[in-house]
């Protein structure tokens, strides 16, 4: 009998899955902060301010669909789309992570249908996903 039956893929990718969920989910925990909690004697930053650190932090559309570019022959070639999601999902966490900023599906999606629709499309068939609101 073979070690690699379809049920016990399926519980291996499924687990994975499980996983990179898990990361994803304590990745953002560890970035993000409770709105209205200011530490003890700090001053909030002016919004102005605030909006030059996001603009700083911000992946380009260039940026992303390079990178999409780039590894979308290697998300097809995994063969399953469980698998595919599962390393999209922690390829896109570092790229994220080594730019400094939490990715968010939604913008995204508004990225990559203006800058690379074809890439996009490619990417997400590969790991079976409408958006990347969904990862």
């Amino acid at each position: 009998m073979s070690l690699h039956t379809p049920a016990r893929l399926r519980r291996t990718a499924l687990t994975n899955v499980a996983a990179v969920a898990l990361l994803l989910s304590a990745l953002t925990a560890c970035g993000g902060s409770d709105a209205g909690t200011e530490p003890a004697g700090s001053a909030a930053k002016p919004a102005a301010e605030g909006a030059e650190d996001a603009d700083k932090k911000a992946v380009s559309a260039a940026d992303l669909c390079g990178f999409l570019e780039k590894n979308v022959a290697e998300w097809q070639s995994i063969g399953s789309e469980v698998g595919a999601m599962a390393r999209l999902t922690t390829d896109l966490a570092s790229f994220y992570e080594d730019h400094g900023v939490t990715p968010v599906g939604s913008d995204m999606d508004e990225q990559t249908l203006a800058e690379c629709p074809e890439v996009r499309t490619k990417v997400l068939k590969a790991g079976g996903l409408e958006s990347f609101r969904t990862l």
